[in-house]
């Protein structure tokens, strides 16, 4: 029973080394590569640290792996990869020679980095689409700095804060943070700005400090045990299910829109609709089937009113209805 290896009934130095050395396996289990994938950013990361790797491309596919890494799963991996390949490698370029001279000329070679540089380092990857740009978010960037230098920075997440916190169980003697809610399943909804990956930082740090493990070995260790107590394949699921829920709520919309335009004349232009939006619906792509009811709106205004003026209802009409699923 996961209650009878927390760490406060086997010790924090054992617990580190038996579920840092079962991460690997832990994580394979959903995501197969995983372990290979964590090897070859290692690597990656050290080059671009090094000044081996100088060239954008390198940096662009340095943050699609990580991109990959940190969110290896369905409708999360399909917006993850869109959202880094938004970036302008330009720009790109630019958030790399900034954030790697604060880094380089801060951080690098001191023993304790300083809380205002860190979060100088932290909100400028933060900066990329994909890694927080909209929401704050540090989940993605802290996964940027892990692979830079695992000897500084770790991999925050929910499941990692919910142990250190004792969220709904007793983990430790005492908690290490302030808990993100009350319970597992709100905590993971909850954003982690920089201030909180600040906090949960000098955490892992002291821990690893205190029984000789790098920042990046503690998260592991705790990422590997929140599997005996939330299984991954659970939250994974739950995931599916809840895309494939929003996606048929969309579809349920999309058809009545369908069945209106054909009472009011407009036959063939629904069975395009329902023949465009119905196989994304089955598969579980809300994000695309609110994508392409913005596109098809905005591409055929006249039709719209065509169907509106014959007392139907058009897309664009109920298109709010779709939004508000998706932003659900």
């Amino acid at each position: 029973m996961w209650e009878d290896n927390c760490p406060r009934k086997i010790g924090f130095h054992k617990f580190l080394t038996k579920y840092s050395k079962l991460f690997p396996y832990r994580v394979e289990r959903y995501a197969k590569d995983h372990w290979m994938l964590t090897q070859e950013l290692i690597e990656h990361g050290q080059r671009i640290v090094n000044k081996t790797y100088t060239d954008p491309s390198m940096f662009v596919l340095f943050l699609l792996k990580v991109g990959v890494w940190k969110n290896p799963h369905g409708v999360e991996l399909q917006k993850t990869i869109a959202n880094i390949a938004s970036n302008k490698i330009e720009y790109i370029k630019s958030i790399f020679e900034e954030g790697l001279s604060i880094y380089w000329g801060n951080i690098k070679d001191k023993e304790k980095s300083s809380e205002y540089d860190d979060g100088r380092l932290i909100d400028t990857f933060g900066r990329l689409k994909g890694f927080g740009k909209e929401t704050g978010s540090r989940k993605m960037t802290s996964a940027i700095l892990r692979f830079l230098d695992p000897t500084k920075y770790g991999t925050v997440d929910y499941r990692n804060w919910c142990i250190l916190s004792n969220t709904e169980f007793m983990f430790l003697d005492e908690p290490l943070l302030e808990p993100l809610a009350n319970t597992w399943e709100e905590s993971k909804h909850v954003d982690i700005d920089t201030r909180k990956y600040l906090a949960y930082l000098k955490v892992i740090r002291k821990l690893g400090r205190k029984y000789g493990f790098t920042p990046a070995e503690v998260d592991m260790a705790l990422f590997a045990y929140s599997d005996e107590v939330i299984p991954l394949s659970r939250e994974i699921s739950l995931t599916i299910s809840r895309s494939k829920e929003k996606a048929l709520a969309m579809m349920e919309i999309v058809q009545e829109v369908a069945n209106s335009a054909r009472e009011v004349g407009f036959s063939r232009q629904a069975k395009i609709l329902i023949n465009a939006i119905k196989p994304l619906a089955e598969e579980g792509k809300y994000e695309d089937i609110y994508k392409l009811c913005i596109k098809m709106v905005s591409s055929r205004p006249d039709m719209d009113e065509k169907i509106e003026r014959r007392g139907g209802k058009s897309l664009r009409s109920q298109l709010p209805k779709i939004k508000e699923i998706y932003e659900s």
